[in-house]
């Protein structure tokens, strides 16, 4: 079994270099991954038998391959939480 979900990545934008670096200056509780690494979660799949991938692979690569892509402009910022830490941040969008 393999945790896995469907996601869109992102590029690294200057904006997304800023947002970057202003989030690293906030101190030793905050560490953010580089931006390359940014993606979009679509959907959590969860624990997911290896032997399903190849059929997620090929039905995903037929859906992205008959849709355009989409700009998706981001309104806000948030993040979840526990009680220990915030351990992601989440953002809000809307797609033009």
């Amino acid at each position: 079994m393999i945790r896995t979900f469907i996601g869109a990545s992102i590029s690294a934008t200057p904006q997304l270099w800023s947002l970057h670096d202003r989030l690293a200056r906030l101190g030793k509780a905050v560490r953010p991954v580089r931006p390359e690494s940014w993606h979009i979660t679509l959907k959590f799949l969860g624990d997911t038998d290896e032997s399903q991938l190849p059929t997620i692979v090929s039905t995903l690569q037929i859906i992205a391959s008959t849709h355009p892509a989409e700009t998706i402009r981001f309104t806000g910022l948030g993040a979840f939480r526990s009680e220990e830490h915030t351990s992601e941040l989440q953002s809000r969008g809307l797609i033009s």
